[in-house]
C-alpha cells in the first residue's frame, strides 16, 4: 500500500490533499544535460562511493543517468508572493544545484550518489579550519584547488525507498516522459522545507508535491 500527500501551492496558500489525478511529465536528467561530459569521467569514484553504500562486494551495481536529477539547493522560492513562471525561471537561474545519481543494485533500488561542484571557502573559515585541526594547511590548499570542480559528497542507500523518479512516479501515478512539456523541478534545502520536494508545472499552475511516499510491503 502506498500513502502519499501531495502539498498544492497557489499563491503559496497551503492546501492538503489526496491527490487521484493523472500526470504526465518531464523532468531534468543528467543524460541530456552539458554536465554529462564532466561527470561520467566520475564513473570509477561513483562506483567507488556506491559500493561502500552498499557493503556488499558481490553486488552488480550499474549507474543510470536517465533516471539521474537535478537539485536546486537553497533558494528563496517561498519568499515569492505568487508562483510564476517568471519568478521560478529567475529562482532557478540563480539558484545552485547538485545531481543526484542512482546506482542501480536491484530492481526499484538504488544507491543514490550525491555529485556537487565544491564551493569557495572564504579566509575567516579557513582560518577556522586551521586551527580546529580540521585540515592541515596542505589539505587545505588541496581542497582550495577543487573549487568549481565536481566533487562527490556523500552516497547512501536505503533498501525501502526507490530513487528519486521512483518516489515522484508514487506521488504523481504516471511514468515521467521526456517529450511531454508539463515540467517538474526538485528543490531542496529551503527554510521552509529541507527535504528535496518536487515544483511541478502544469498547464500554466504550479504545484509543490512533497516526496514522502512511503511504500509497506505486504
Amino acid at each position: 500500500m502506498k500513502k502519499f500527500l501531495i502539498i498544492a501551492v497557489f499563491t503559496f496558500s497551503i492546501i492538503f490533499l489526496n491527490s487521484s489525478n493523472t500526470y504526465a511529465y518531464s523532468i531534468e536528467t543528467l543524460d541530456s544535460n552539458p554536465d554529462l561530459h564532466e561527470i561520467s569521467q566520475m564513473e570509477d569514484e561513483i562506483y567507488r562511493w556506491a559500493q561502500g553504500a552498499v557493503e556488499d562486494e558481490n553486488t552488480n551495481l550499474q549507474i543510470d543517468y536517465s533516471r539521474a536529477v537535478k537539485i536546486y539547493i537553497n533558494t528563496n522560492i517561498f519568499e515569492q508572493e505568487e508562483l510564476t513562471a517568471e519568478n521560478l525561471q529567475d529562482t532557478l537561474d540563480n539558484a545552485v544545484y547538485i545531481w543526484e545519481v542512482p546506482v542501480k543494485v536491484s530492481e526499484d533500488r538504488y544507491v543514490i550518489v550525491t555529485v556537487s561542484r565544491a564551493l569557495p571557502i572564504d579566509e575567516e573559515l579557513q582560518q577556522e579550519l586551521l586551527e580546529d585541526g580540521t585540515y592541515t594547511q596542505e589539505e587545505l590548499e588541496m581542497e582550495l584547488e577543487k573549487v568549481g570542480s565536481w566533487t562527490i559528497p556523500t552516497a547512501g542507500y536505503d533498501e525501502t525507498k526507490s530513487d528519486y523518479i521512483g518516489k515522484l512516479d508514487s506521488v504523481l501515478g504516471e511514468t515521467f516522459n521526456k517529450e511531454d512539456l508539463d515540467m517538474v523541478y526538485f528543490l531542496g534545502g529551503t527554510p521552509k522545507m529541507r527535504q528535496p520536494f518536487g515544483v511541478v508545472c502544469r498547464e500554466g499552475k504550479y504545484q509543490i508535491v512533497t516526496l514522502d511516499v512511503v511504500n509497506r510491503r505486504k
